[in-house]
């Protein structure tokens, strides 16, 4: 099957909610504070499908760690052995500190190298489980967002996830660990000491709960504008040609700079209060040492808790390594936010409802097939403003059916509702007398090819991109699809074939070339159902008398539906179904239809005067 979605079939309505139109409804929201701690809850989950591996970097940072807390004990020590003159005891601690910091390095590169494992199977499960809900949500789905804030997900915001986890994971588990056996060994020497560094502790905390709340709201508003440029500049390189045709450069700059300048203000603010916490915790953490100094030799001098020299250098360093964590970890607290940020933005995707497939009919398994019908059918994208209204229609198998009318009539929309893109609100549409929503959406969309004007292919070889409507297609099956189509030709007179490669989705052939790959494609496909939107409404009129001969081969006992603006190559159709507001006001045979002067016969004269329809 031809599965190929395109602007053309996307419904213009939804986007033109409120004043401001499209910019308006969707570049102008403001989203509502989301659940941190959900958020951070399913982050932990994720690292822990990979228990193995956590468990290994545990072990590691707890080596690590421990080698980290010897070390000022064993300096103090040989503090001690300096001054009563124990060169015995100062060799072996210096030996001994020799040793730890050796095994230091051997156990450093074991834990980045862990890390680097968990961070990439993380972040490979997480990119799979979204990546998946994206190919399974509904077509309305990717109709409601922008495409660069959806790319922006998949790429910058699970980027910022991976980065969080690399830096953070391994400095939290050391950090926690480094606090607990600081504080035992600092409560080993002196309790009154060990209450006096505490106090920092305490004040650290503080100022972290105090900034982080302005630190999550200017950093997730900044994912949000980083998900709206993306779109802008998707937007920009997509319709280069439109803008530039219709003077709109300087426009788009603007809207471009309007955007930008509110992200480089939401940055700043919210790099300036994440900057603010690093000093006020070196402050803190300064003015603790020199507390530290003064009580410890307050101590010695009064010989309280037989406090030494050496038993103070050791409770400097420690008071340093006890402040180490808490700094690196409210430093971290500004990247954590960021990936809580990223990470809410990834899972409104993942949390998405699937696209719905209850139907349990299989088309394939019935002789025949092709006969359509719509009874009463009723539609809107947007509740409240129907789109199409009391359709009704059927279609015989076999038969060449033209759907024409004004644009926004509903011609495009019929086929959005025939593939199942969308569920009708009221009604029901038949095929061989199956309700469609009784029928399996694989089943029903393998029975139909659709031909869409704005054409979608891939970057691979020509080969692939036909055989794409048939995966299991023979090589012989495959050329026989481009002789129908005629594509056989030009693609021979390539110097790879069919093993040419498509460039950015094939924009290194022409819009005919690649109007007949589409085709080709469908040819291959030996649909049931075969629907032709706008197909030959890019294409010089040489290319198009190609593709009608092919479609004429390819349409023969075929039920076809066409949607097309050209009224000269919809003549020979069985049947013209003018469409108006939603609804069929006119069916007929071309010359039946003129006779009768209505809309159709207006429709056909604007056309010959050069007027667009």
């Amino acid at each position: 099957m031809n599965r190929q979605t395109s602007q053309q079939s996307r419904p213009v309505i939804r986007m033109r909610q409120g004043p401001a139109g499209r910019m308006g409804s969707v570049y102008g929201r403001h989203e509502k504070p989301k659940n941190a701690k959900n958020a951070l809850k399913r982050l932990v989950k994720y690292l822990g499908s990979n228990v193995y591996l956590m468990l290994i970097l545990i072990f590691v940072m707890l080596i690590a760690t421990t080698i980290n807390l010897l070390g000022p004990v064993i300096q103090g020590k040989a503090i001690d052995a300096i001054n009563t003159f124990d060169k015995d005891s100062l060799f072996k601690y210096i030996l001994f500190l020799s040793v730890a910091y050796g095994i230091g390095i051997i156990v450093s590169l074991s834990s980045g190298l862990t890390s680097v494992y968990l961070t990439q199977r993380t972040v490979r499960k997480m990119r799979k489980d979204l990546f998946g809900k994206l190919i399974h949500v509904p077509i309305r789905y990717f109709d409601t967002h922008m495409h660069g804030d959806i790319m922006s997900r998949m790429t910058n915001d699970v980027d910022t996830i991976a980065t969080t986890i690399s830096q953070a994971v391994a400095s939290i588990i050391s950090g926690i660990m480094t606090i607990i056996g600081v504080l035992g060994i600092m409560l080993f020497y002196s309790s009154k000491l060990t209450l006096i560094s505490s106090l920092s502790i305490f004040l650290s905390v503080f100022v972290t709960v105090f900034l982080s709340k302005y630190i999550k709201k200017y950093f997730r508003r900044n994912q949000e504008l980083l998900g709206m440029l993306n779109a802008q500049v998707e937007e920009a390189v997509y319709g280069h040609k439109t803008v530039a045709a219709f003077g709109k450069e300087e426009d788009l700059q603007n809207q471009f700079n309007e955007t930008s300048n509110q992200l480089r203000k939401t940055y700043i603010k919210a790099q300036v209060y994440s900057f603010s916490i690093n000093p006020i915790m070196t402050f803190i953490n300064n003015f603790s040492f020199l507390v530290i100094v003064a009580v410890g030799a307050y101590f010695v001098y009064k010989g309280i808790d037989a406090m030494t020299v050496g038993t103070i250098i050791t409770f400097t360093s420690l008071s340093k390594q006890f402040s180490r964590p808490i700094n690196e970890i409210a430093t971290l607290f500004v990247q954590i936010q960021t990936a809580i940020a990223a990470s809410e933005r990834v899972f409104e995707v993942i949390d998405e409802q699937p696209e719905v497939n209850l139907g349990k009919e299989l088309l394939s398994e019935k002789e025949k097939v092709g006969t359509i019908e719509f009874k009463n059918v009723y539609f809107s994208y947007v509740e409240g403003e129907p789109v199409i209204q009391d359709f009704n229609l059927k279609v015989e198998s076999g038969e060449k059916i033209a759907l024409v009318g004004a644009t926004g009539s509903g011609k495009t929309t019929m086929v959005n509702l025939l593939m199942r893109f969308y569920d009708i609100d009221q009604g029901s549409i038949l095929i061989d007398g199956i309700d469609i929503r009784d029928i399996d959406k694989n089943s029903l969309r393998q029975a139909i090819a659709i031909v869409l004007q704005d054409t979608v292919l891939f970057t691979d070889t020509i080969e692939n991109n036909i055989r794409y409507g048939k995966l299991d297609a023979t090589m012989e099956e495959v050329i026989e699809a481009a002789r129908i189509s005629n594509a056989h030709n030009f693609i021979e007179r390539m110097q790879e074939g069919y093993q040419t490669k498509l460039i950015e989705s094939g924009s290194n052939f022409s819009e005919g070339e690649r109007q007949l790959l589409s085709i080709a494609r469908a040819v291959l496909a030996q649909p049931k159902i075969l629907i032709l939107d706008e197909a030959t409404s890019s294409v010089d009129t040489r290319t198009e008398k190609n593709i009608q001969d092919a479609m004429v081969a390819l349409m023969k006992d075929r039920t076809s539906l066409i949607i097309a603006h050209r009224l000269s190559t919809i003549r020979d159709a069985d049947k013209i179904v003018v469409m108006d507001k939603g609804q069929v006001v006119e069916i007929g045979r071309h010359d039946e239809l003129l006779a009768k002067q209505g809309i159709y016969y207006r429709l056909y004269q604007q056309q010959f005067a050069g007027n667009v329809i």
